[in-house]
């Protein structure tokens, strides 16, 4: 849901949860039923916030981890196919 509204130049953190709740691809996209709840303007932000702290085991910021996840299971499915060891996994200098 936080990289959504990227999918559309401009597109606001409301626009997109209000988007979600009619827009089936999109829904599809996030892993919601039809039957789940979309979660509100304030839940991305809240998330937003928490992705932007440093993770405590590492110190790096939880948004990498987060990306460099997202980057492995690309990897795993063959979507990737280049190596990307270590995108989020160095100590910052």
């Amino acid at each position: 849901m936080t990289l959504l509204p990227f999918s559309e130049e401009g597109m606001s953190r409301r626009g997109a949860a209000r988007r979600l709740l009619t827009d089936g691809s999109w829904r599809a996209g996030t892993g919601l039923s039809w039957q789940d709840r979309t979660p509100a303007e304030s839940e991305l932000r809240r998330f937003e916030r928490f992705l932007r702290g440093r993770d405590e085991a590492t110190g790096v910021r939880r948004l990498f981890l987060w990306l460099g996840h997202i980057v492995d299971v690309c990897r795993q499915i063959e979507v990737v196919n280049r190596p990307v060891a270590g995108f989020a996994t160095r100590r910052p200098e």
